[in-house]
C-alpha cells in the first residue's frame, strides 16, 4: 500500500473515532454525567470563592486576548484574507472550499448547541462576555477547523518534511490554546472544549481528504510547486 493511501486510511479511521468520541461525550453531557469533573476543573482555576482566576493580572489579560483567535470576528477576517489570497493566486475553487468548510462548521455548531441546549457555567465568575449556549465550544470548534485547514493548504506547497510538521504543529497549538483559554475565562466547561476539539479536528480532516481527492481529479486547482503530500499525512 502506498504511503498516501495508508495516510488516507489512517485519516478516515481517526475521523470516525473523533465523531464517535464526540457522540459519546455529547451523550454524557446530556445525562449530566460530566458535571462533577467539569465543576472541579473550573473551581481549580479560581480563588476559593470562585470569583478571581488564578495567576497575575497580566495572565488574565493575555488569555482573554488569545481567546479572540477563535472568535467569529477574527475567524471571519482570516477566512476573507485567505480567500482573497487564493483568488489572487488563481485558486477560486480552493477559496470556495475554505469558505464552505468553515460555513458548514458554523452551521453544525449552531445546530448542536440548539439541540443539546447546555447553559454556560454559573459556578464561577466569567472574566469575559459570552452569550449563547455552551456545548460544544464555538471558539474551540472554529479554531480547530480553520487553522488546521489553512495549515493543510500551506503545507501542500512546502517540500521539507520539517516545514510541514512545523505548520501542522502551529495549527494544532492555536486550536489547543483557544480551547484552554475558554475554560480559564470560565465561559465553557472543559467538556465543551473537548467536544469542540473532537468535532473541529474531524471537520478539518474531512476537508483535507475532500480537497486532496478533488485535486487528484482535477476539480480543484493545484498551484505551481505543490508537493505530492506524501511526506506528512493526508495533505492535499
Amino acid at each position: 500500500m502506498k504511503a498516501a493511501v495508508r495516510a488516507n486510511v489512517v485519516a478516515v479511521a481517526v475521523l470516525i473515532a473523533l465523531i464517535a468520541a464526540f457522540a459519546g461525550l455529547a451523550s454524557n453531557v446530556l445525562e449530566a454525567e460530566t458535571d462533577t469533573i467539569d465543576h472541579a476543573i473550573l473551581m481549580a482555576l479560581r480563588s476559593a470563592d470562585g470569583t478571581n482566576p488564578i495567576g497575575p493580572a497580566w495572565l488574565e489579560r493575555g488569555i482573554v486576548n488569545l481567546s479572540a483567535l477563535g472568535s467569529t470576528s477574527v475567524t471571519v477576517l482570516i477566512i476573507v484574507l485567505a480567500s482573497v489570497f487564493l483568488l489572487l493566486d488563481r485558486r477560486p475553487r480552493q477559496a470556495m472550499l475554505v469558505i464552505a468548510t468553515t460555513a458548514s462548521a458554523g452551521f453544525i455548531l449552531l445546530l448542536l448547541k440548539t439541540s443539546i441546549g447546555r447553559e454556560r457555567p454559573s459556578i464561577v465568575k466569567h472574566i469575559d462576555i459570552a452569550g449563547g449556549l455552551s456545548f460544544p465550544s464555538g471558539h474551540t470548534l472554529l479554531a480547530a477547523v480553520l487553522y488546521p485547514t489553512l495549515g493543510m493548504l500551506i503545507a501542500s506547497n512546502l517540500r521539507g518534511r520539517h516545514l510541514k510538521i512545523f505548520v501542522f504543529a502551529v495549527a494544532a497549538l492555536l486550536a489547543l490554546v483557544v480551547g484552554l483559554t475558554r475554560v480559564y475565562i470560565g465561559v465553557h466547561y472543559p467538556t465543551d472544549v473537548l467536544g469542540g476539539w473532537c468535532l473541529g479536528v474531524a471537520v478539518s480532516i474531512g476537508a483535507g481528504l475532500a480537497i486532496g481527492k478533488l485535486k487528484k481529479e482535477g476539480i480543484v486547482e493545484r498551484p505551481k510547486g505543490e508537493t505530492s503530500g506524501e511526506e506528512v499525512g493526508p495533505i492535499p
